[in-house]
């Protein structure tokens, strides 16, 4: 099922509607333990599987992986919001879009991007 954005920008779920929960998830459950974050990774992990339970770990994928396929400047918004509560996670998930854009874009055909399930498995699938 091809999701519709609400706006005008492209059609695909928008990111921006997620912002609420993002923020709630960041001010709550990150923001207290936000120097933690940066010397233990376990706490780290769990903040960023966090992410994952909120649907927001395949934010560059594709809508057709689950994604949301985000432009550039809901993604910039979505990374300033994270980074005004952990540098760290901000970082982790900066890296985890990365890696996971370099895997798109390869040429590794033993390694195609439909099969990239884990990004997209992360999170529950949008309405």
């Amino acid at each position: 099922m091809v999701r519709q954005r609400s706006d005008t920008c492209a059609p695909g779920p928008s990111i921006a509607a997620q912002f609420p929960a993002l923020a709630n998830y960041l001010e709550y459950q990150v923001g207290p333990q936000a120097n933690a974050l940066d010397a233990d990774t376990h706490l780290l992990a769990e903040a960023f599987h966090g992410l994952g339970q909120l649907g927001l770990l395949a934010v560059k994928a594709p809508l057709d992986l689950g994604g949301f396929d985000c432009d550039s400047l809901d993604y910039s918004r979505f990374q300033a919001l994270i980074g005004r509560y952990s540098g760290a996670l901000a970082f982790l998930q900066t890296q985890h879009q990365s890696a996971a854009g370099f895997l798109r874009s390869g040429t590794n055909a033993a390694l195609p991007w439909s099969q990239l399930s884990i990004q997209a498995s992360l999170q529950p699938k949008h309405q």
